[in-house]
């Protein structure tokens, strides 16, 4: 088994697995199970070890230990795949298609067009760059997204070796993203640490994440700090790259779900008018909002202050407090990938451990807003 201890934070010890790119966080009687798993030693006898350091009942024991090395296995099992290069099939196929729709969009410098071969499959991904859509048909590099079977693909036009194949749209479009911000900036898929479910928020000068899962009020309370003169960094995926841990902008729309519609509409038009939407196959519980205009010096990238793990509950007023390290990392393995390159997972809990973490839950909107540009004040 191979695995890289990156950090013991309090009483806890951090663990990456390299093959299955997981952490997991041990109490010192696990982290001494751990050990003599690792060298090893079967389980009946760690058990009976246990049992004598910790003075514990001799069943109790061995069922623990048996629930700790069941899953460190799982743990040391390679991870599957999702992302499958199949450039073969296309190289013997020959599969093309006449698509869809052609989508132009100007991305600061850079102009992409999206080749989609069905309505659905446009339905998935146009949306949120609506905004970003231009008239012109002059394109730097032409992404091609389409179905193979039961899988969908990705490939860049006339580049059969760039093809993958996805079990649902959420990782093709995670998966383009990542192709275009990598064209934005001149970068590969090795300069990135890590990808985060977040809404980013600058003043010009850091960043600071709002992290959460969906419909737990992030992006509307991205919508509101930008109506209070904060930019949108990002919102859903922030790349944070590995040399200088910094958050890159992509400015894809806000997404907000009708229960936010009444709340800022004040602020963005009539989020209940069906045609608010610049696409019109569009859900109608969702609208896209547009984020302030990005000119081409905001595109550059900002130091991370803090993460603020989000949660709105209309019945509570403001409730934020500050989160140790070991528990903040929990959170935000929930909703982030982190590169598997073993020194960027050196320097990511390096990075991460100095980071301020904390927990809002909100149900007073203008308290939320408050404690948020505070951050940014220093308060």
């Amino acid at each position: 088994m191979t695995q890289i201890v990156e950090k013991k934070i309090n009483d806890n010890h951090i663990i990456w697995f390299e093959q299955s790119n997981k952490w997991i966080q041990l109490e010192e009687h696990a982290w001494f199970v751990n050990k003599l798993y690792q060298k090893g030693i079967d389980i009946q006898t760690i058990s009976r070890k246990c049992a004598q350091k910790y003075n514990l009942p001799a069943l109790e024991c061995l069922r623990f230990v048996q629930k700790i090395c069941s899953e460190i296995t799982e743990l040391s099992k390679p991870f599957p795949v999702c992302v499958v290069n199949f450039s073969s099939i296309h190289l013997t196929s020959g599969y093309s298609f006449n698509p869809y729709s052609t989508r132009n969009y100007l991305i600061g410098k850079k102009r992409f067009a999206l080749h989609f071969e069905t309505r659905l499959v446009e339905y998935y991904i146009h949306p949120t760059l609506a905004h970003l859509e231009t008239d012109s048909s002059s394109t730097d590099v032409e992404f091609e997204i389409y179905n193979h079977g039961n899988n969908s693909v990705l490939m860049e036009k006339n580049r059969p070796e760039t093809a993958y194949t996805f079990d649902d749209f959420i990782r093709l479009k995670k998966r383009l993203y990542i192709n275009m911000v990598n064209i934005i900036y001149q970068k590969t898929n090795n300069d990135w640490l890590s990808f985060v479910h977040a809404s980013a928020m600058t003043d010009g000068k850091q960043a600071i994440l709002l992290s959460s899962a969906s419909g737990s009020g992030k992006s509307s309370m991205a919508a509101l700090l930008q109506t209070k003169g904060l930019q949108l960094i990002s919102d859903d995926f922030v790349p944070i790259d590995a040399k200088n841990k910094q958050a890159y902008p992509f400015p894809a729309a806000i997404s907000v779900k009708e229960g936010a519609f009444d709340l800022l509409s004040p602020y963005y038009g009539d989020l209940h008018d069906i045609n608010y939407n610049k696409y019109e196959y569009t859900h109608r519980s969702v609208r896209y909002l547009t984020p302030k205009p990005l000119d081409i010096k905001m595109f550059k990238a900002r130091p991370v202050k803090c993460i603020v793990y989000i949660r709105y509950n209309p019945s509570v007023s403001c409730n934020f407090k500050h989160i140790p390290s070991n528990e903040a990392l929990k959170l935000f393995h929930e909703q982030a990938w982190v590169s598997g390159n073993p020194e960027h997972t050196k320097a990511f809990i390096n990075w991460f451990v100095k980071l301020q973490c904390f927990t809002m839950e909100y149900g007073d909107t203008e308290k939320g807003i408050n404690t948020i540009l505070g951050l940014f004040k220093g308060k």
